[in-house]
């Protein structure tokens, strides 16, 4: 059974933990991989993705607080964005061992395990996700 997580963690902290505990070293370019695996998450983790929401009726689901988050990541140089075409963005080392020691000071021990499982079921639903299961 989960605990709910009863410190707020902010969407952006949320998914820069993610990037920067990943043990990929990418992210898939296509955002149908990466929203769809939140989104099938959120059920899952509801206490830690409540704030994400999914539109239907495209071609995936999309959520437009993940783009933005994601973005910022970009912006952050926490994801490379030398080519967008690629099909995986790196996750810069540096950056996420910066994001890690800023985030492991924010955010309580009992709060850093469930996200630690979190981007375990992340990476897990990615690379299923994307071979095509």
């Amino acid at each position: 059974m989960s605990v709910p997580v009863t410190v707020p963690v902010k969407p952006d902290e949320l998914v820069m933990w993610m990037l920067a505990h990943s043990g990929q070293g990418s992210i898939r370019s296509d955002p149908n991989i990466v929203h769809r695996a939140i989104r099938d998450l959120k059920e899952e983790f509801p206490d830690l993705l409540s704030e994400f929401d999914f539109f239907p009726g495209r071609l995936f689901p999309f959520s437009q607080l993940l783009a933005r988050v994601l973005f910022r990541a970009e912006l952050s140089g926490l994801l490379g964005t030398l080519n967008p075409s690629f099909d995986e963005q790196p996750i810069q080392p540096e950056v996420a061992a910066r994001v890690r020691e800023f985030l492991n000071r924010r955010i309580d021990a009992s709060v850093r395990e469930r996200l630690n499982l979190l981007t375990k079921r992340f990476d897990e639903e990615c690379r299923r996700l994307a071979s095509g299961q």
